[in-house]
């Protein structure tokens, strides 16, 4: 058969060129679990179906309540595969399930079901699995005449965010309303550019119409749609090659249900074209945006009149003559450089070379050419009149057009003349620049906003039900483009001075805080949270169990007496002693706490509120003493960063708050500082409904308890299992780290320079240009050379 000699792909060469290279066995063994991946997905837009329930052992099912399933639904394996397992139901009563093919099972017989695939009878590696319960989807009308019983769907190879081929699938007769090839279904061949079928494909052969139905010539709705949702799911899966498995829902439209690191080759047969030649022609061209996925493949792979490659490629365009910038130690070097196709290797002059830091023969170089970066290894050429030519072997993502020569380059050198200047500059940093820099990207991480569920509300109104649920968190997608982002911070320049120093340990928080958004729903989200925060050693572990007794019997149980008007005029008095008189006092509704700071010079109380004289003296030290007086002081510096926060300033921040309004009511424990530490500590080792439990066992109030539990699951998707945002980390360990700061004989008016990490201290007082602190505490003694300080 003349078709398989068209560049067809073979399972070998499959697993060896594509899956092996391009697939890491991590991001395979989570593609196979499909809870994880929906559950991941979904938190990053992607439509799948809803999640009703899942059964992870025995004891799980003997308490699952049965009557709280909706009427029709699917109950699937988790590490299941070929559709084996799956039973949909469409309508349930009196423990008596029908399922979409008609049969009749009684909830015994389900039980049976479910204790299979608990015991790995349908896993693809025959391991313990779990069942779970999903939406059963209605299939669309454009597809329906052409099914028998089951759900048809759609699946699309994808590889380097290009759609590659694909098909659809229909349930036939002979596979018993299944939509699995090897059973029998039958497989439709899809032209890339419009959707539209093309062949139909049974048991390997191809043949004229679908069995007890006819001929099909449709064109599937959605099919921009579908392309970008699997093109998308690549992207965000980090799988090369995979199959993207969509069904079309009557009411939702494209539906994902699951992807395949190992996608079958049968798709090949329903195309009549092969997936190598294909895979071959994509191999290396550059793909920015799913958009360019998109089209590149409706281009090359529709049955349509191809355009050329080059004007999809992706390729940067250059001159003949471009200003290149060398990456060296300490100090890049910006040089004009000669493109030449002519000459295959790249080569420099030696007056270039010199300027190499430990340039030696062999050794590669990284050159950044029209915002690209390449490594080449480049050869000194004697006598060569240019800094640097790049031959041919550097320039296969580049695409050559001399009109687009710069008017201003530099001159280039005469190396017969040792006098003469070569033409590259050591750039200086500008800090004012990357200052501004990170502070723009600083406002974009937003962690409260990107860790909410967007289902917490019904989450927790099922748990305050059934206290034995671990409620399943969706999260919206990030409106930012992550990927930008980080490249944006790591292209941001400084040197190894003190101020550098300051700005690249900025840096570094930065990419650890985006990661950590990226990581929502994943198994290492808590690890990159240690990143970002902290993790207790066990001995402070131990001291805060054994705290937390102690401090409630200094917790504020005084009455409740001063009015919202009355706090506010109080503020009001304690900001003008200072002379900030900038500040705003606001009356808000429907605020979570009694109070808070706002970084628009305002603080927010709750309308109605009442304050105990305790409490209010707390949140003076707090909010003004602490906070505001080191936001104050940072507006002084010359740098912002100082005002926003230097990295890991929040634990010392929150650290000298929790001390000060300790002393401000001369009480040693914060009560709900050593409470939000172990409730963090519960639920980066326990289950949601653990962590709750476990903190009323500790005499933590219901009410608070569940937010507790709540704030510390953040960021997780299925709260069955390990794992916290570990912010809370910050209260308690911030303070126990001011008062062995205090005990060493620390200056605490150092810490008001600005909002620093108490850890760079040392550092930070290396810089010349800093202002010494302008507001501190009224209370604060011995501020030893200050004075410039207002406050005393």
């Amino acid at each position: 058969m003349g078709f398989f000699s068209k560049g067809i792909l073979g399972i070998n060469a499959r697993n060896l060129l594509y899956i092996k290279p391009f697939n890491k066995r991590k991001d395979i063994l989570f593609a196979d679990d499909k809870l994880k991946t929906k559950h991941y997905l979904a938190a990053r837009g992607v439509n799948v179906p809803k999640l009703y329930g899942v059964i992870r052992n025995k004891e799980e099912l003997d308490k699952f309540d049965f009557n709280n399933l909706p009427n029709n639904f699917v109950l699937k394996p988790n590490l299941g595969s070929g559709g084996a397992g799956i039973i949909p139901i469409v309508e349930h009563s009196n423990n008596t399930y029908i399922t979409s093919s008609g049969k009749i099972l009684s909830q015994e017989v389900i039980k049976e079901h479910i204790i299979d695939i608990i015991d790995g009878r349908f896993a693809v590696n025959n391991n313990p699995d779990s069942a779970f319960f999903e939406q059963l989807l209605i299939t669309h009308e454009s597809v329906a005449p052409y099914t028998y019983k089951g759900l048809p769907d759609l699946r699309i190879v994808v590889f380097n965010l290009i759609p590659v081929m694909a098909m659809l699938r229909l349930p036939t007769r002979e596979s018993d309303g299944r939509a699995n090839l090897q059973q029998g279904a039958v497989g439709v061949g899809l032209d890339l550019a419009k959707g539209e079928t093309t062949y139909i494909t049974q048991n390997y052969k191809i043949i004229p119409e679908i069995p007890d139905v006819g001929p099909i010539k449709i064109k599937i709705p959605f099919w921009d749609q579908i392309l970008e949702m699997s093109v998308k799911t690549q992207l965000i899966s980090n799988l090369g090659y995979l199959a993207v498995d969509i069904a079309l829902d009557q009411t939702s439209g494209p539906v994902l249900l699951e992807i395949n690191a190992r996608a079958g080759l049968k798709v090949q047969i329903a195309n009549l074209a092969g997936l190598k030649k294909r895979l071959e022609r994509i191999k290396g061209i550059k793909v920015t945006t799913p958009e360019k996925g998109i089209r590149i493949a409706k281009d090359m792979f529709g049955n349509v009149t191809e355009k050329a490659i080059s004007n999809v490629s992706g390729k940067t365009i250059i001159s003949d003559q471009e200003n290149i910038e060398i990456l060296n130690e300490k100090h890049n070097i910006v040089a004009t450089a000669k493109i030449n196709l002519n000459q295959e290797k790249t080569t420099i002059n030696e007056a270039l070379q010199k300027q190499i830091k430990n340039f030696a023969p062999g050794k590669k170089i990284k050159i950044i050419l029209g915002k690209e970066r390449i490594t080449t290894l480049a050869t000194v050429k004697e006598n060569q009149i240019e800094n640097i030519i790049i031959g041919r072997r550097d320039l296969g993502n580049f695409l050559i057009d001399p009109t687009k020569r710069k008017d201003k380059i530099a001159p280039l050198p005469k190396p017969e003349s040792k006098k003469e200047p070569i033409p590259y500059f050591i750039p200086k940093t500008n800090y004012g620049e990357v200052d501004h820099q990170l502070y723009e990207l600083d406002r974009k991480v937003r962690l409260v906003s990107h860790l909410a569920p967007t289902n917490l509300k019904e989450e927790l109104e099922k748990f305050s039900k059934d206290k034995t649920y671990n409620p399943q968190f969706i999260y919206k997608e990030p409106k930012i483009d992550i990927l930008k982002i980080k490249q944006e911070i790591a292209d941001i320049q400084v040197s190894d001075s003190a101020l550098g120093q300051v700005f690249g340990n900025k840096k570094e928080e930065l990419l650890n805080r985006f990661k950590l958004i990226e990581a929502r729903g994943t198994d290492q989200f808590t690890a990159i949270s240690h990143l970002n925060f902290a993790k207790p050693s066990p001995e402070l572990v131990q001291r805060g169990f054994q705290m937390l007794e102690e401090s409630y019997k200094h917790h504020d149980i005084h009455p409740a007496t001063i009015t919202a008007k009355k706090a506010k005029e109080i503020f009001e008095e304690t900001l003008a002693s200072y002379g900030l008189t900038q500040w705003n006092i606001k009356f808000k509704p429907n605020m979570h706490g009694n109070c808070s700071v706002s970084k628009g010079n305002a603080i927010f109380i709750r309308t109605g509120a009442k304050f105990s004289e305790q409490k209010l003296k707390k949140l003076i030290a707090h909010e003004i003493e602490t906070h505001i007086l080191t936001n104050e002081n940072g507006r002084k510096q010359p740098y912002r960063i100082f005002q926003v926060g230097t990295a890991n300033y929040l634990k010392t921040q929150e650290g000298l708050a929790v001390y000060n309004q300790e002393n401000a009511v001369n009480a040693k424990y914060n009560f709900w500082g050593v409470g939000t530490f172990l409730a963090t500590y519960l639920a980066e080792h326990h289950s949601f409904s653990e962590t709750y439990e476990r903190l009323i066992k500790l005499g933590i109030g219901k009410k608070r308890a569940l937010t507790m539990t709540a704030k510390t699951k953040r960021g997780i998707e299925d709260t069955s299992q390990p794992g916290a945002f570990t912010k809370g980390y910050m209260y308690f360990m911030g303070a126990v780290q001011i008062e062995e700061f205090v005990l060493a004989g620390g200056n605490l008016a150092d810490l008001y320079v600005g909002k620093i990490d108490i850890e760079s201290i040392d550092l930070i007082n290396t810089i010349s240009n800093l202002n010494k602190p302008y507001y501190l505490p009224h209370w604060y003694k011995d501020f030893k050379g200050n004075e410039q300080t207002q406050s005393q």
